[in-house]
C-alpha cells in the first residue's frame, strides 16, 4: 500500500507549471589538501535504499500515492568545469542544472557530480520535487549520510540510514473527527479574520496581513529562466549584532536580506512607500524525522520603506516576533493548515489560469534553516559549504535561502533574470548590507 500525499504534498505538485518548477536543491562543497573526489562509477552503482529517494508517483492524479522502488539505480550526473574553475563557472553549472523540470515518471531527484573546482575541490549537487521533502528534513538526511571522522567511508545520501522516526505525537483531541476539522476551521477562520481587519494597519511592527503585498518589479509573471548565486556572511558576526540588538539570528538575516531588496527596487526607482512581505518557513516537526512536507508560515514586513538600518531592524524583529506568536497560540492543526488557508485565492486563481491577475500574498520568500555544527566529511573531503537553490513561485522572481554551516551563514539566491537582473549583483548586495548593518 503507497504512502499518501500530504495537502502540502498535494500542493507542490498541483503548482508546477512550464514556467515554476517545483523542485529545492543545494550545492555542497568539499575540498581540502588531496581531496579525491568520488568516483561516479561508484556512486551509479550504490543502489538506492532510503526513502523519499525510493519514491515514485502512483495512482490517478489528485488521488496520488508515492509507492516504493527496490534497489533502483540512482539518477546520477556528471559536470566537469573547464578552468579555472572558480565559484562563477560553479554558479553557471548549477543554474543550468536547477532549471529543467524533474521528470514525475520516475524517483522525482537528481545528483549530479561536479568536478574541476580550483584548489582540487568537488560539488555534490541536489535536486528533490518540494513534494518529497522539506528543508528541515532534507538537511537532517545530508548530516546524516556524512561523518564526523575523516576515516571512515560514507555512503550517498540516498544509501544512507535514515533519521530515526521520533515517536508519533498523540493526536490533539480537539482536531479529530467531524468535530475537531469544524474547530479547526472556526480557529483558522478567527485568526484569517482578525488578520483581515488588520490589513490596513500601518505600524511596520504587526503581523503582516495576506494580499497587502505592494505590487513591485521583482512580482511579474515568471518565464523559464532562472540565475543561482550565493555568499558567505560570518555566523559569529551575526550572532554579535542579534546579541547588541536585542533580536534573534534570524531577524538579523531578514534586516539583510530586506536591505539589499530596498536598495535594489530604489536604483530602479521602484521602491514602495508600503513595506515589502516576506513569506517565511516554519518547521512542525518534532524530534524525530519523516518525509514530506511539516510546515508553517508567517507573514512578515521587511520595513524596506525605513531608510534607517537600525530602526528597520527593530520593525522587523517586531513583526517577526508577532508572526511566530501567532502560530505558537494555534492548535497544531490550525498551524499546519494556515499557510493553505492564505493561499488559497492564489492558488485558486493559478489553477484556474489566471495567473495575470496580480495577487501577491507576498513578495519573496526567505528561509533560514539549522545546518550542521560540527565539521563533516564524505569519504574524507571535508564540507566546506552548502548553498541552497530553492524554487519560485507565480509573481515572486527572488528566493533567498539561509543555512547555518559550522561558523559561518551559507547563502543561495535564485532569481528569475528577466525581473531580477544579475544575480550576483544581489549576492554582492547582500554581504554590502550586512557590512553596513554591523556598523550600524
Amino acid at each position: 500500500m503507497g504512502q499518501r500525499l500530504g495537502a502540502l504534498d498535494q500542493l507542490f505538485l498541483r503548482l508546477e507549471t512550464p514556467t515554476t518548477p517545483m523542485h529545492v536543491g543545494g550545492v555542497l562543497i568539499f575540498g581540502g589538501a588531496r581531496t579525491t573526489a568520488p568516483r561516479l562509477e561508484t556512486l551509479r552503482a550504490t543502489p538506492v535504499r532510503t526513502s523519499p529517494f525510493d519514491w515514485v508517483l502512483a495512482g490517478r492524479r489528485g488521488r496520488q500515492t508515492w509507492a516504493q522502488v527496490t534497489g533502483a539505480a540512482p539518477p546520477v550526473g556528471h559536470v566537469r568545469l573547464e578552468p579555472p574553475g572558480d565559484d562563477a563557472a560553479l554558479m553557471a553549472a548549477v543554474s543550468r542544472l536547477h532549471r529543467p523540470h524533474l521528470s514525475r515518471d520516475g524517483m522525482m531527484w537528481e545528483c549530479h557530480l561536479i568536478e574541476g573546482l580550483r584548489d582540487d575541490r568537488f560539488a555534490l549537487y541536489y535536486k528533490v520535487h518540494h513534494a518529497c521533502i522539506d528543508g528541515v528534513s532534507a538537511i537532517r538526511r545530508l548530516e546524516r549520510s556524512l561523518s564526523t571522522d575523516p576515516t571512515q567511508p560514507t555512503p550517498p545520501v540516498w544509501a544512507a540510514a535514515p533519521p530515526p522516526r521520533g515517536p508519533r505525537p498523540a493526536p490533539d483531541p480537539r482536531s479529530v473527527g467531524a468535530a475537531g476539522a469544524i474547530r479547526t476551521a472556526v480557529e483558522i477562520g478567527g485568526w484569517l479574520g482578525r488578520l483581515a481587519l488588520a490589513a490596513s494597519d500601518r505600524d511596520p511592527g504587526r503581523t503582516a496581513s495576506p494580499y497587502t503585498a505592494p505590487s513591485t518589479p521583482l512580482n511579474p509573471l515568471l518565464d523559464r529562466e532562472r540565475s543561482v548565486a550565493w555568499c558567505r556572511l560570518p555566523l559569529d558576526g551575526v550572532r554579535s549584532i542579534a546579541h547588541a540588538a536585542g533580536v534573534t539570528v534570524n531577524e538579523v538575516a531578514l534586516a539583510v536580506c530586506a536591505a539589499v531588496l530596498r536598495s535594489h527596487l530604489a536604483a530602479r526607482g521602484a521602491l514602495p512607500d508600503r513595506p515589502l512581505v516576506a513569506m517565511i518557513p516554519v518547521s512542525l516537526r518534532g524530534g524525530g524525522d519523516t518525509s514530506g512536507n511539516q510546515v508553517s508560515s508567517i507573514l512578515c514586513k521587511l520595513g524596506t520603506e525605513i531608510a534607517d538600518p537600525r530602526e528597520r531592524l527593530r520593525a522587523i524583529a517586531r513583526s517577526s516576533a508577532a508572526g511566530k506568536q501567532m502560530i505558537r497560540s494555534m492548535s497544531p492543526a490550525a498551524a499546519a493548515a494556515f499557510s493553505l488557508a492564505y493561499t488559497l485565492p492564489a492558488v485558486a486563481a493559478q489553477l484556474a489560469g489566471l495567473a495575470r491577475l496580480p495577487v501577491l500574498p507576498w513578495n519573496v520568500v526567505v528561509s533560514n534553516v539549522n545546518g550542521p555544527r560540527e565539521q563533516l566529511y564524505y569519504d574524507g573531503a571535508p564540507l566546506e559549504a552548502i548553498y541552497p537553490v530553492s524554487l519560485l513561485f507565480e509573481r515572486q522572481a527572488v528566493n533567498i535561502t539561509l543555512v547555518s554551516c559550522r561558523d559561518h551563514l551559507d547563502i543561495g539566491l535564485l532569481v528569475c533574470p528577466s525581473a531580477a537582473g544579475d544575480v550576483g549583483e544581489l549576492a554582492a548586495g547582500l554581504e554590502h548590507a550586512y557590512r553596513e548593518l554591523a556598523d550600524a
